[in-house]
């Protein structure tokens, strides 16, 4: 893609004259570094609040913070999506890399792709026997903390993120059977499913054995009409999807309530099923991950990581920025914060002087250019304006 000139955003200036900053709020700010210069991050951290990140999520005295779900929707990274295909699918490859579905069959599974589109898959069968498909990530895009605009030699020394979400839209032409979504963390799979004659499920499955953490009725599958599943392994929350109807499953707050932190274990996505079944609009996403270390196989730790916990006094506030890997925020600033007649900040912080707004609406976001030598992109996209949410999500 071109380089284009970043976004627009309209921003509420005196909001915080009259209310106190939410947590996950988008704030402008001055630079504690160089108040001249403005900054756009995430405010995680409040005054008189304890923050350590750990495993990537961010805990607040000692308790995970939970991400309001307009926030969590926006956060998601996408990691795979079926419905982009090649765009040449006889070529066999493309700038020398080979295209392959990334999700495979495990031994005797009946999944197969649509002849007629290859963007949906379709399972034939009778019976109670499970049939699956596992994302092979040696094929496509593996779970690690990368973006597309970060230096790609750094990728492979990345942690893994393994707070994951799969969807897909699902067709039954039977009212027996199931359809669900495996996910695994530190070694522990977690399957959420709905059974067709009407219940949702979500299961844990460790050491060979499987045991039921929620259940509820549902409306039964059967129809022509495609029904939305998503399963998501978010925040120590296990949250399954069908249509309009919801459960959850609270793994608990505590850093170690989702089990042992096995980092080094990358986390797995399967689809299972049993009975006759069309799926379309297949997609994985991980969650924004907060990184530890400075590079990707440094050993310097930020400020407010695990094990150095980072307290806020009055007026202080602790920001990170979306793009973790590679964002200079609170975790990294390396000396005090200047302000005026010779008064500093301590290091870290955004003191409540240098807060300039919140971020309200991207109201111009990078356009296109009439022609491709032209210097600015004077068309608007549209379809990319947007709101910028954070917060709890109520008024203001």
């Amino acid at each position: 893609m071109p380089v284009a000139n970043g976004d627009r955003i309209l921003v509420l200036k005196c909001i915080y004259q009259f209310f106190e900053p939410k947590q996950w709020d988008v704030l402008v700010f001055k630079d504690p570094l160089d108040p001249s210069i403005n900054y756009i991050k995430r405010l995680v951290g409040r005054p008189g609040e304890k923050v350590e990140i750990i495993d990537g999520d961010v805990y607040i005295n000692d308790r995970i913070s939970r991400k309001p779900p307009k926030v969590q929707n926006r956060l998601w990274m996408p990691v795979y999506n079926n419905d982009f295909q090649p765009v040449l699918p006889m070529q066999s490859s493309f700038n020398k890399h080979p295209w392959q579905q990334p999700f495979g069959n495990t031994p005797g599974s009946k999944w197969e792709i649509d002849s007629s589109d290859p963007t949906r898959f379709c399972l034939d069968t009778v019976g109670d026997q499970m049939h699956s498909m596992v994302y092979d990530t040696s094929i496509g895009n593996d779970f690690r903390v990368t973006y597309a605009y970060d230096d790609v030699r750094q990728y492979k020394d990345m942690p893994y993120c393994s707070d994951l979400m799969a969807s897909f839209y699902v067709r039954s032409g039977d009212s027996n059977g199931k359809i669900g979504i495996g996910l695994s963390k530190y070694g522990i799979e977690y399957q959420g499913y709905v059974d067709l004659s009407g219940e949702m499920v979500i299961a844990k499955s460790a050491n060979g054995r499987q045991s039921i953490l929620r259940s509820k009725p549902a409306g039964p599958l059967e129809g022509d009409r495609p029904v939305l599943v998503r399963f998501a392994n978010i925040d120590h929350q296990l949250i399954l999807t069908l249509g309009q109807d919801r459960l959850t499953y609270d793994m608990g707050t505590g850093p170690d309530d989702a089990g042992e932190r096995k980092t080094d274990i990358e986390p797995q996505v399967e689809v299972f099923g049993a009975s006759k079944l069309t799926l379309s609009h297949v997609a994985i996403f991980r969650d924004i991950h907060y990184t530890r270390e400075k590079y990707a196989n440094s050993t310097e730790t930020g400020r407010a990581t695990e094990g150095k916990p980072f307290s806020l006094g009055a007026d202080e506030f602790f920001m990170l920025g979306d793009n973790s890997p590679n964002s200079e925020d609170s975790r990294w600033w390396p000396s005090a914060g200047k302000g005026n007649n010779g008064v500093t900040y301590r290091s870290g912080i955004v003191p409540r002087d240098y807060l300039v707004g919140k971020a309200l609406f991207v109201y111009w976001p990078s356009g296109f250019k009439p022609f491709a030598k032209f210097p600015f992109g004077i068309i608007p996209n549209v379809g990319k304006m947007r709101f910028t949410y954070g917060g709890s999500g109520d008024a203001p």
